[in-house]
């Protein structure tokens, strides 16, 4: 027999961050290399574009680019802001939160227990025949819906059409269904259109 000099074998793993050098002493008989029976007893390495692919993406809108808000999904006990394939979100809050200017966020019908809250300017709240927004406080200064464009940085229209807003509260200090606060200076021209909604408050 005759001893040579070890050799270090790579193994890149899946996890593709970490290189393991494992000593392999290369031992010969009769002039016969063991190097390559060494090599062939270790795990063959992962690809390293499968190693470190990125996890699917998950897609916040449907597939015309709108934020869809369904009752469904809260009954069924799934959190925000996580969203299903077709982008699905809880609340009408939750979809607001991510939805950029310039979005639209669709409203499937239901009763959404929630004080809604629109402060971007270019919106689009366009709610299905059924869907309800429906908050009962023992505060004050608690509307339902409000749309306060105050801080905005830029104008832009806001619609809201086709929602059912229902409020009531024993407190009468500024506990509206539906408030509009004055918007900045940078957002004046801002139009904001209310269209075919039937709102309801009791006070006091």
């Amino acid at each position: 027999f005759a001893r040579h000099t070890p050799m270090a074998i790579l193994t890149v793993f899946a996890a593709g961050t970490t290189a393991i050098l494992t000593p392999a002493p290369l031992v010969s008989r009769r002039g016969v290399s063991l190097a390559a029976a060494s090599a062939s007893l270790l795990p063959s390495p992962l690809p390293l574009h499968t190693a470190l692919a990125a996890p699917p993406r998950i897609s916040l809108t449907d597939r015309s680019g709108n934020y869809v808000v369904d009752i469904q999904k809260a009954a069924a006990g799934l959190e925000d802001p996580l969203a299903e394939p077709e982008g699905a979100f809880s609340t009408i809050s939750a979809a607001l939160a991510v939805a950029p200017a310039g979005s639209t966020v669709l409203v499937r019908a239901g009763t959404y227990t929630e004080r809604v809250f629109v402060t971007r300017p270019g919106i689009q709240l366009l709610a299905e025949p059924g869907a309800v927004v429906a908050w009962r406080s023992d505060k004050p200064y608690e509307a339902a819906l409000t749309v306060d464009l105050s801080e905005a940085a830029s104008g832009g229209s806001v619609t809201i059409s086709g929602l059912t807003v229902r409020h009531s509260s024993p407190s009468i200090a500024q506990n509206y269904a539906v408030y509009v606060p004055p918007p900045s200076r940078a957002a004046s021209a801002t139009k904001v259109e209310l269209r075919d909604l039937d709102v309801s408050s009791s006070s006091g």
